[in-house]
């Protein structure tokens, strides 16, 4: 339930401070210090296309770090040049005149980081022939619950 708060925020802060192709570098450090904040990834590459961000989770195998095991992140952070239909009916309607995310990219982007927070807690496993890889996991969220602890000796 908190995490649907948060990703609710990220999601109203960005629909409120859009911002056009190639102008998105406060989106992307908006979009940084939630990821950095609550997912912790392995790795951030930002400044892609000069205002993009990716991040990336190596997989782990047998408990181990494994680098061919990964899984990059990435969406589109920019808004359309159309006035905000919302006008002032609800508090996260866009701040920038004649700026608006009308084409999703908000919610692509919250969407983003929401598979950030599932990635941080359940990082890539190998792929099997079998289908127990991370899109197998991804389909089953939330995850079936751990087993539960050894009796004691």
């Amino acid at each position: 339930v908190e995490e649907l708060r948060q990703l609710r925020q990220l999601r109203h802060a960005l629909h409120a401070h859009p911002h056009i192709a190639g102008d998105e570098l406060d989106t992307c450090e908006r979009v940084r210090e939630f990821v950095e904040a609550h997912c912790s990834p392995d790795s951030i590459h930002d400044r892609l296309g000069g205002t993009g961000i990716a991040f990336c989770f190596v997989g782990k195998a047998n408990g181990t770090r494994n680098s061919w095991r990964t899984v990059v992140l990435r969406a589109d952070l920019d808004a359309l040049p159309i006035p905000e239909a919302l006008g002032t009916n609800v508090p996260y309607a866009s701040t920038v005149p004649g700026v608006s995310h009308k084409c999703g990219h908000d919610g692509h982007t919250t969407i983003m980081c929401g598979v950030a927070l599932y990635l941080a807690k359940h990082r890539p496993k190998p792929g099997t022939r079998g289908g127990s890889g991370v899109g197998q996991q991804c389909l089953r969220y939330p995850p079936p619950p751990p087993p539960p602890p050894p009796p004691p000796p």
